[in-house]
């Protein structure tokens, strides 16, 4: 009996450490400062600690700034805001 608890927690660590060594780190090939993502022009994208992948993007046709995050488990995605409620509009520098 002993030996099959052994046996089930050697198991059990094996398939967690398979499960939680993996990353789901994105790959860029662009070098350029900006990228596209699907509709969405990156502005700036990087990491957040080690599990937290953020990226800053705008919508080319409203220009409306939003934030995407994405985690180990899940990902969101928001608009931002300025300080007074409004919607952040992206505006390039000169």
């Amino acid at each position: 009996m002993k030996k099959r608890k052994l046996l089930a927690i050697i198991i059990a660590l094996t398939l967690w450490w398979l499960l939680c060594s993996c990353t789901t780190q994105p790959h860029s090939s662009e070098s350029d400062s900006q990228s596209v993502a699907g509709t969405f022009t990156v502005v700036a994208k990087g990491w957040i600690g080690n599990y937290a992948y953020q990226m800053i993007m705008y919508d080319p046709d409203t220009m409306v700034m939003y934030t995407y995050l994405d985690g180990s488990d899940a990902g969101t995605m928001s608009v931002l805001y300025n300080a007074d409620g409004t919607l952040k509009l992206y505006s390039p520098e000169p």
